[in-house]
């Protein structure tokens, strides 16, 4: 037990020796310019109860040591703009209480009794504590304005302007955030934005509001690197081939995008060549931006398999994206961690199939595709030292 924690020390240490982190052409480095390749798990805290999911199912330091032991360096902790600037003062019990979840009331109490007390925003920190103790980086993600499930083209949340969306409320959650972390080495970045999308959705206002978002970040924390998505559910970040960004931010900028085999149709898995397609469009609208003298960092955010009953399309893709991530050694988060929800589109313990974890969140769902992402977070093609 000694040496354990010993070991998780020394990691601790390492990690807040190397942070920040910044980027130098395509590959994130850290303070001494060696490459740091990201493996996040994506760990869902935007929805209703604004409250990282799981703590009513296990105590907070045994999901932190699952994280780790699972092999990931980082967790994609999502959260809503809301929660910042209208709900700041709400305490964790009340939120779940409201929302009628009286058994994870229950469960909380009996496995994570501190939290209950807390502000949403404080319990979000003790998580973001939690983490960093044990040598794990946070991506900040800004994953909905209105705390519910993401996402549809009229849930109100996908672009600037939309009935949740209001821009400067957006900016001065931005700013909240940016703010309270300044002083936290492990929070290494923080996205502008999950997923745009919707009708509203059109090139000028992306660049007008993307600049306008990175410079907030960046002015009011310098350190953390600002990952930026495109359009239509993040697929597309392709407008950008030919009219780059100017933002004169000098290597904290990453580009994020996200992949899941229903973007395609089941009908398109089946083909022949349905890989070599697959990359090709990947290349063509998001890849190119690790290329030529502009070159910057590409960070999968999100891809994932449903883990519990894996569909033909599902291995198609699987294999197929995991090689192409082998093969570019892209930095990536897989969807998701949590193995069920409080409350999702109002149903109660909310089975979440993607999960790296079981509805229990004591078990791992699919050691086969944990030991695939295993292997995964073993390649670095490039150490840029």
């Amino acid at each position: 037990m000694k040496t354990l924690l010993l070991v998780h020390l020394v990691l601790l240490i390492s990690v807040c020796k190397s942070l920040p982190l910044s980027t130098r052409s395509r590959w994130i480095v850290d303070e001494h310019g060696g490459r740091v390749k990201l493996a996040c798990v994506n760990w869902a805290g935007h929805l209703d109860a604004m409250l990282p999911e799981g703590l009513e199912k296990q105590r907070l330091t045994h999901i932190v040591d699952e994280i780790a032991s699972m092999g990931f360096n980082c967790v994609r902790l999502t959260y809503a703009t809301y929660m910042y600037t209208r709900h700041a003062n709400v305490k964790v019990a009340d939120s779940l209480r409201g929302l009628g979840l009286k058994d994870a009331l229950v469960g909380m109490y009996q496995l994570n009794r501190g939290l209950l007390q807390l502000s949403v925003v404080d319990a979000q920190r003790a998580v973001i504590d939690a983490l960093a103790r044990k040598g794990v980086m946070v991506i900040l993600d800004n994953h909905v304005s209105q705390p519910q499930w993401c996402c549809g083209n009229t849930d109100g949340n996908g672009f600037f302007g939309d009935k949740y969306f209001d821009p400067n409320e957006w900016l001065s959650g931005l700013h909240i955030a940016a703010t309270r972390y300044k002083d936290t080495p492990a929070v290494v970045g923080m996205s502008l934005r999950n997923e745009l999308r919707g009708p509203r959705q059109n090139d000028k206002d992306w660049y007008k509001y993307v600049e306008q978002g990175a410079r907030r970040i960046n002015t009011d924390n310098p350190k953390l690197l600002i990952l930026i998505s495109g359009l239509n559910y993040d697929l597309n970040l392709g407008f950008l081939n030919g009219h780059p960004l100017n933002l004169n931010i000098q290597n904290k900028i990453v580009y994020e995008i996200h992949r899941y085999a229903f973007d395609k149709s089941s009908k398109f898995w089946s083909e022949r060549d349905a890989c070599g397609k697959f990359t090709g469009e990947f290349h063509s609208g998001a890849g190119f931006l690790t290329e030529g003298k502009n070159a910057a960092p590409l960070f999968v955010t999100e891809f994932g398999i449903n883990q519990a009953k894996t569909e033909p399309s599902e291995i198609a893709f699987r294999d197929c994206f995991l090689g192409y991530l082998a093969q570019t050694d892209l930095d990536w988060g897989v969807w998701a961690l949590q193995g069920s929800y409080y409350i999702k589109d109002g149903v109660h313990v909310f089975e979440e199939t993607y999960g790296m974890l079981d509805s229990n969140w004591g078990a791992i769902r699919n050691p086969d595709f944990l030991g695939r992402l295993r292997t995964l977070m073993k390649i670095k093609l490039n150490s840029t030292k």
